[in-house]
């Protein structure tokens, strides 16, 4: 399909820069995956398993939350920080996190978040399924304009007369990005395995189960600066810790063209 290219945005360039570039070797939970993109897939879900364990989530939005707030050095993580200051300095780091304002907007910022995780973890290791791959597009759309309307969103994929799609047994949603620009909206998917990547935005029947996970606020760019900070300084700390990867992915979807099975 042919993609209008705006003043300042290039869809299919975003698509293939995720797609082909930053996934280097395809998605990796597929049932067509080589096993190079499944070992990938794999080490994209032992790096996202070692920033937790170095630091859950919750903590580290906080941790975001206060360096913006009190300006801590970029030089090292809020964590490292707290923990090599003198009391009265890492007093003020835990007084502002117990805030009842600061702990509502850490719920309110946990999608976002993890939709900030799984981008960096695909830039890391070139790795991921299509919570990795809407991210990376999600973002690559806000870099490069940071007032863009655009959400990721999830649905069930069905087969149609044309596609057969099975998801995974219990995982049944499949992520992708929309996006709205001059009045036309786009649906962009650098994971899917078909040609159709870029779709315009015509009836929301055409993604059953649609709810959208994160929509774009423009004031949280500081956030996703900071907390990208955060994860540059947890991933340094852990990553003398990742392990060769497995070649085996448990849970694949089969999507397939009808016509080249019959």
């Amino acid at each position: 399909m042919e993609v209008k290219k705006s003043s300042s945005l290039d869809y299919k360039q975003i698509v293939s820069k995720v797609g082909s570039g930053l996934l280097k070797d395809g998605p990796g939970n597929l049932s067509t995956s080589s096993k190079e993109a499944k070992k990938r897939f794999n080490l994209a879900d032992a790096l996202l398993d070692k920033l937790r364990e170095y630091r859950d989530i919750p903590l580290t939005i906080l941790d975001a939350l206060s360096r913006n707030h009190l300006k801590i050095t970029d030089k090292m993580s809020v964590k490292d920080y707290v923990n090599s200051v003198e009391y009265d300095e890492a007093k003020k780091v835990g007084d502002f996190k117990k805030g009842e304002d600061v702990k509502k907007k850490k719920d309110e910022l946990a999608d976002l978040a993890n939709a900030v995780y799984f981008d960096f973890v695909l830039k890391k290791t070139g790795g991921g399924s299509c919570d990795h791959c809407s991210a990376a597009v999600f973002f690559q759309i806000i870099d490069a304009n940071p007032n863009a309307n655009a959400s990721i969103v999830k649905y069930k994929p069905s087969s149609s007369d044309t596609l057969e799609v099975k998801s995974p047994e219990k995982l049944p949603y499949h992520r992708a990005v929309f996006v709205i620009e001059n009045s036309e909206g786009y649906a962009l998917d650098a994971w899917w395995p078909m040609e159709d990547k870029i779709k315009k935005l015509k009836d929301s029947n055409d993604y059953p189960g649609l709810e959208e996970v994160v929509r774009w606020d423009s004031q949280h760019k500081e956030f996703v600066n900071a907390l990208r900070l955060e994860l540059e300084h947890h991933y340094n700390a852990v990553k003398g810790e990742l392990q060769d990867p497995k070649e085996e992915v448990g849970a694949v979807w089969t999507i397939s063209d009808k016509q080249e099975t019959n």
